[in-house]
């Protein structure tokens, strides 16, 4: 999991080493630098209740389902120079 930092304009990452329940996953495949990127988003759950939430970057599922949606033209990232992010030119 990586977490983003506004004020370093870094991302870090985290690892959690224990089974979690994925609670809540939502993002988007567009393109950067011609290659497919995934952008996503995930909260995951422990036994306790407690959470843990950020950009996921690589996991291991035991069981998972995906549901894909397509628009019509192509979504291309672009380098954003205000916020040092690869962003959807919009």
């Amino acid at each position: 999991m990586l977490y983003y930092d506004q004020s370093d304009q870094q991302y870090y990452p985290e690892r959690f080493d224990e089974p979690l329940e994925v609670a809540s996953c939502v993002g988007n495949v567009s393109l950067l630098d011609g290659d497919p990127f995934a952008h996503t988003h995930v909260v995951l759950s422990r036994a306790d209740g407690s959470t843990v939430a950020g950009h996921l970057d690589s996991a291991t599922v035991f069981a998972g389902e995906l549901y894909v949606r397509a628009f019509e033209g192509t979504l291309e990232r672009a380098h954003d120079e205000t916020t040092e992010l690869d962003l959807w030119p919009l």
